[in-house]
């Protein structure tokens, strides 16, 4: 009977190290399956930041997904792809930090607010009107009495929205710090925000709105159109260089993978249906992410965060006012 028991015990001992192994070799397989199934499969999603305000989201959508459809294809290296336009920072930053998506585009503004706060990495931008950093001007016509910034005070300001004109709030609160005057909010008499630059520049130059702000390259174009808008509208500011958006990975992707990426990305415009989806952006194509891009928002950004600093101790030094009885 000892015998028995003991021979019993061995076979228990091994057969629970078999199946242990049988386990451990079935749980690498499913690994190795997922691995393979998230590989085969990227999420990519847009802040409506990086959105022209003239293009319908569901356009944008259906472009975003046939761009990563694209890329896919063109490295080989995922079958299936989805994409999602996220309307608010939080819920982009979760699902980021979830693992959900793999690519995201935001404007350059969003990404220094989270930088160092998120799981993303710059990776590349892109190409527009053959530049890569855009000039915002203040136009305004030559016979309204506007000659600088500090004459826009009291005026009604048309301003483009979205897109590569997501910086534009960001520059004018700078601006008008540089130039002494008040908040924008205050400042004007009006803010009118309109789609496109045509709608900022025809009414300054048939003298419906005082001034406005438009891309360098969108008031050139309009120029070389119409000659009379260059002899009767004048820049009274022009903005530094600006790159208006980014493009990031989730580092919790392999490096790797990131890297063939970017080096395929980078050539997206040499596809048909890629160059396709560039056109909803109206993009032309993509250019790797260079640190320098960061840099004028970001004095931008200490302009605005001083300007902002010194209001709060303006108020906090008026006197309080008497308590009712």
């Amino acid at each position: 009977m000892g015998t028995m028991k003991r021979d019993t015990k061995r076979h228990i001992k091994k057969f629970a190290i078999l199946a242990l192994g049988i386990a451990l070799a079935q749980a690498a397989w499913c690994t190795a399956q997922n691995r393979t199934a998230d590989d085969a499969f990227v999420r990519f999603a847009l802040s409506t930041g990086v959105l022209e305000a003239d293009v319908n989201p569901d356009d944008a959508l259906a472009a975003a997904k046939v761009w990563a459809s694209t890329l896919g294809t063109t490295t080989g290296t995922w079958a299936k792809s989805d994409a999602r336009i996220f309307r608010d920072l939080p819920s982009l930053v979760a699902a980021v930090q979830k693992g959900e998506i793999d690519i995201v585009a935001l404007s350059t503004e969003e990404y220094l607010i989270l930088e160092g706060r998120w799981r993303a990495e710059p990776a590349f931008t892109y190409i527009q009107s053959g530049q890569v950093e855009l000039e915002y001007i203040i136009i305004a016509g030559k016979d309204s009495g506007i000659k600088t910034p500090a004459d826009l005070r009291g005026k009604r300001l048309a301003i483009p929205k979205g897109g590569r004109n997501s910086m534009v709030p960001l520059w004018l609160d700078a601006l008008l710090l540089d130039s002494g005057l008040p908040a924008k909010e205050s400042c004007f008499r009006e803010i009118k925000e309109v789609a496109k630059a045509s709608q900022v520049i025809l009414p300054v130059f048939f003298k419906q709105i005082d001034a406005g702000v438009v891309t360098k390259s969108a008031f050139d174009a309009a120029v070389t159109l119409n000659p009379q808008i260059g002899r009767q509208l004048i820049a009274i500011a022009t903005s530094p260089k600006l790159v208006p958006m980014v493009t990031c990975f989730s580092t919790l992707m392999r490096s790797d993978r990131r890297k063939t990426l970017l080096e395929q990305a980078l050539k997206l415009h040499e596809n048909p249906k890629g160059l396709q989806s560039f056109n909803v952006f109206k993009l032309e194509r993509l250019v790797q992410w260079e640190p320098r891009y960061f840099d004028t928002t970001r004095d931008l950004l200490k302009k605005r965060k001083l300007a902002s600093s010194n209001r709060q101790a303006q108020l906090r030094s008026f006197p309080a006012l008497p308590e009712e009885r």
